[in-house]
């Protein structure tokens, strides 16, 4: 069953917890470098990695495309590749 709400506390939580590169990279191919990751980006025709996967200075893993300008978390990542509801990404993300 999907959970249909989850507190911004656990939210904040994951974000720092999980790291986003072997469920991101389940989905497309990643290149770390150094404690980063560059990808070509999904969501736009990109032939050169302009995808960067990262961990903020709070902690917090996000990832950015510098070609489009998407960016968030893995759950949004999720939540857009798969095409499917925040609270079904973020369920996803829990058991992958």
């Amino acid at each position: 069953m999907v959970k249909s709400k989850f507190s911004n506390d656990d939210l904040t939580r994951w974000k720092r917890e999980i790291n986003p590169a072997p469920i991101m990279g389940s989905r497309i191919s990643l290149r770390r470098e150094n404690s980063e990751y560059l990808a070509v980006c999904p969501f736009h025709p990109d032939k050169n990695p302009s995808c960067k996967v990262w961990k903020s200075d709070e902690g917090v893993w996000g990832f950015k495309c510098f070609g489009c300008g998407e960016a968030g978390n893995v759950f949004q990542f999720v939540q857009k590749f798969d095409q499917i509801p925040f609270t079904v990404a973020v369920a996803k993300v829990l058991t992958e």
